[in-house]
């Protein structure tokens, strides 16, 4: 009788001796390629859901009682396994394409819509079609690749809405000028901070982004810009990430309000001859667990006069099924006269902290082990606060508590309810309430 093992062993066997030019192949290429096999396998097995044995080799004209095939189901996804899927994001997108088996271009994207019990303080209940997000990425040839998005959001400009739009969110070619070493250059996420780059609905646990990633680092920051990063492995385990940038910077549209949220950039000119610099490098001494530090610096008015700097951190740790993330930021604003006079602040900071707990009832899973195989909840809660007009006390200044719990029965879809709690420093705005949103990948 021959074991699941070993049917696995010898299909990884067969597919690697089919691979072309197996024998001419480099040890890197060669250890891709079994990378890029296993992860086959792995999914193989997520396919067949539980140990069988070989097809050729099973009895059918046996009964299930006799045919000594023991179900065994899934575990509900840990949280090591849930931050690995979403670390493998922030790793060399050759590591990522490395995954791809054997594509040359792949075609994907992701969607999102909400439901809100309020809408701005209004009291209005509303849905919204928040985001329609389609991407493509190639590789041309093993050192040159190339990724993509375009982003539609609120269902795109409409005659009765003013912020829906259409937009390229990324479109950057790489390429790879040695093994921890690619260039990189067009439209890219900004990498400050963590979320901004895993910004993706699916991959949240909540509706919302976090307050300082929407006033402070204004995500989605995306931005025409040339550079470099790449990966190093500094262990069997452990990995350091950077990411370096010229970009176009800031314009003067900087506010207590908004932010830095309609200080963005433009991807077709600068407002200014300066070129900002921005960058990020984050370490992961195992799967699971990440510390970043990012930095940003450069002339943000018409007359090169006046920088703004930007200090960055974020942090992701997981233990079994516990999850940890949080960032936090802070901003240094140069003002002459005239900045001054538009109202420009001095600085800001801000930060949140969420902690999750991914968890599914096993009677649950054994009742329908094909429909809950996959299938995870996840409980999570979540701590904003940011002051966008630093030195001010106003409204402006905001904290938020958020309780939600989501159901996903399949990693790449997602149904969500939360519940929040915000609190302006001086004022009382009725604007608490319930968030619903389901989210999928494809």
């Amino acid at each position: 009788m021959i074991s699941m093992k070993q049917c696995l062993s010898i299909i990884a066997v067969a597919l690697l001796l089919a691979c072309p030019g197996f024998a001419q192949n480099s040890d890197a290429d060669l250890l891709a390629r079994i990378e890029k096999l296993e992860s086959e396998l792995q999914s193989l097995k997520v396919q067949l859901g539980q140990p069988r044995e070989c097809a050729d080799n099973a009895d059918t004209n046996k009964p299930a009682s006799e045919s000594q095939v023991t179900p065994q189901v899934s575990p509900a996804i840990p949280g090591a396994e849930l931050a690995r899927r979403r670390q493998i994001y922030g790793l060399s997108s050759w590591t990522l394409l490395d995954k791809i088996a054997g594509e040359r271009t792949v075609v994907g994207g992701y969607a999102d819509i909400e439901y809100r019990s309020f809408d701005g303080g209004s009291g209005k209940r509303t849905f919204n079609q928040q985001r329609y997000v389609i991407g493509a990425a190639s590789r041309l040839t093993d050192d040159i690749f190339f990724s993509s998005e375009l982003e539609t959001e609120k269902a795109g400009p409409q005659n009765n809405q003013k912020d829906g739009e259409i937009k390229v969110e990324q479109a950057w070619l790489e390429y790879r000028l040695a093994k921890s070493l690619n260039f990189r250059g067009g439209v890219v996420l900004v990498p400050f901070g963590r979320l901004n780059v895993f910004h993706d609905s699916p991959i949240l646990d909540l509706t919302d982004r976090p307050l300082v990633d929407r006033l402070i680092i204004p995500t989605t920051w995306s931005e025409s810009a040339m550079g470099f990063q790449g990966s190093v492995n500094s262990s069997d385990e452990s990995i350091l990430t950077y990411e370096l940038y010229l970009m176009n910077g800031f314009n003067n549209t900087i506010s207590g309000s908004k932010g830095l949220r309609d200080a963005r950039g433009s991807e077709t000119k600068d407002n200014n001859s300066n070129k900002a610099m921005v960058g990020r490098v984050g370490y992961s001494p195992k799967l699971g667990v990440e510390l970043g530090v990012s930095g940003y610096t450069g002339k943000y008015d018409t007359d090169n006069k006046n920088s703004l700097s930007m200090l960055g951190a974020d942090l992701l740790y997981t233990k079994g099924p516990f999850e940890l993330r949080g960032e936090w930021v802070k901003v240094n604003i140069e003002r002459d006269s005239a900045a001054i006079a538009s109202g420009i602040p001095a600085g800001m900071d801000g930060y949140y902290l969420e902690a999750a707990y991914h968890f599914f009832p096993e009677r649950l899973r054994l009742t329908n082990p094909d429909r809950f195989g996959q299938s995870t909840f996840t409980g999570v809660v979540r701590y904003d606060s940011v002051d966008p007009d630093e030195g001010v006390l106003s409204s402006n200044d905001v904290k938020r508590l958020t309780l939600g719990v989501n159901f996903r029965p399949i990693e790449a879809a997602v149904f969500k309810l939360e519940y929040q709690w915000i609190n302006e420093a001086v004022s009382e705005i009725d604007n608490d309430g319930f968030v619903a949103s389901a989210a999928l990948s494809f």
